[in-house]
């Protein structure tokens, strides 16, 4: 990972974070598959809530990404879904699974800069957090997506289910995004 300098860093707008308990955020994934072998109807989105291996999740059947995370996490993946189906060669339905870390995560170090519409961004202010998130997601992810492929597959479908991205953010309690760097 590349590292900016002290200077860099104040001219692109980031400060300390002075005070321990000066950021604090709750953080999810979404993990996002394709379903091939499988169709749904324009508008179709299905939420479930569940438990595996000792951790939450939720879980989006969705014709469209950006409203099956819309459904999940209140926003959309992406401003741009097109771009976003051609980039990843990609063309739907999907399931996204959302895990989310149990607890409040408080920033001890680092750095960060607020921008204009609210956005909070931080550089080397939570290190530890894609990797708790990376643990569970090795928890809880293989569970799911067995369970899932059984349960869409029978004698005359045959679903694939394919990783496409996961995307990793955070909110705090006042429900600012803070998107971990």
């Amino acid at each position: 990972m590349a590292t900016f300098y002290p200077a860099a860093l104040e001219a692109m707008g980031f400060r300390d974070v002075i005070q321990k308990g000066d950021l604090s955020a709750k953080f999810t994934s979404i993990t996002v598959y394709e379903a091939r072998g499988i169709e749904l109807s324009d508008g179709f989105v299905e939420v479930r809530q569940s438990k595996v291996a000792g951790a939450e999740y939720k879980i989006a059947l969705s014709k469209t990404v950006n409203l099956g995370c819309l459904s999940l996490a209140g926003t959309e993946m992406t401003e741009s879904e097109p771009e976003w189906l051609e980039q990843f060669k990609a063309s739907g339905p999907f399931v996204l699974v959302l895990i989310c870390l149990a607890e409040l995560v408080e920033c001890k170090s680092g750095r960060m800069r607020q921008k204009l519409d609210g956005i909070i961004l931080t550089y080397d202010s939570f290190p530890h957090v894609r990797e708790e998130l990376q643990k569970l997601e090795d928890r809880v992810l293989p569970p799911v997506i067995s369970a899932l492929t059984l349960a869409l597959n029978d004698s005359e479908i045959f679903v694939i289910l394919r990783k496409l991205t996961c995307e990793t953010t955070g909110w705090t309690l006042d429900g600012v995004d803070v998107p971990p760097i």
